[in-house]
């Protein structure tokens, strides 16, 4: 390839990563082939041994909310995630289960006092290996001092990981703290998007980067403008 042709495809990649969003510093992970992955950032939850099928539930809870754009967000955000990490243990081949979240809602529905039980015991219930929980503690929609008529999630939540199998083991936690869109980008008008569909995206968005807490992620995903 003489260097007129190359230049000119580094040119085109670079202009197909700024239509996109993305942080030119990805620009060599697109020229140059096959991403690396980053690991697990806070346990990988495949086996070592390729044979064995790990089982996981995912789990969330939330404080009572009454604003309607919030509304069971803890539930979507527990199927997003679910969403996402089958995704990522389908991209790097590991035999990882997740329980469906239609049969953990029937679960909440059937024992409306789950919540009182020990989640080592919600665990065993569903025969898993692992329990993700989700604790939402808050979650906005809104840019502060906007009234409302800008965009910017923000979010904690408290990220724990049970073994089942060993619970005696200290319970792993992480704190996620999400903002959407992030520093890099001006909030989003209220014109631009309803309140449900900025929710979805941003819901989708934590979790994408929660799903990485347990699984290997592309490193071209690091450097996303979302």
């Amino acid at each position: 390839m003489t260097r007129v042709r190359r230049w000119s495809w580094c040119v085109l990649g670079a202009a197909a990563l700024a239509a996109a969003g993305c942080n030119v510093l990805s620009l060599p992970f697109f020229i140059m082939g096959p991403e690396p992955k980053v690991p697990a950032t806070m346990q990988q939850l495949a086996s070592d041994d390729k044979e064995k099928e790990v089982k996981v539930v995912v789990l969330a809870a939330a404080g009572l909310e009454t604003r309607t754009e919030l509304v069971r967000a803890d539930r979507d955000l527990a199927v997003l995630l679910t969403k996402h990490l089958r995704d990522g243990f389908k991209y790097n081949n590991e035999s990882v289960k997740v329980i469906s979240p239609t049969k953990v809602e029937n679960f909440k529905s059937e024992h409306p006092d789950w919540q009182k039980w020990d989640l080592e015991d919600i665990g065993k219930h569903f025969e898993v290996d692992y329990l993700v929980y989700l604790e939402v503690n808050s979650l906005s929609l809104y840019e502060k001092g906007s009234n409302n008529t800008l965009y910017r999630g923000r979010a904690e939540v408290t990220v724990s990981l049970l073994d089942i199998n060993h619970p005696d083991e200290v319970v792993k936690q992480k704190y996620f703290t999400g903002l959407y869109p992030g520093q890099v980008k001006p909030p989003v008008e209220v014109s631009e998007s309803n309140p449900l569909d900025f929710r979805r995206a941003f819901l989708d968005y934590m979790a994408e980067q929660m799903s990485w807490y347990f699984t290997s992620h592309p490193s071209n995903k690091d450097y996303s403008c979302r």
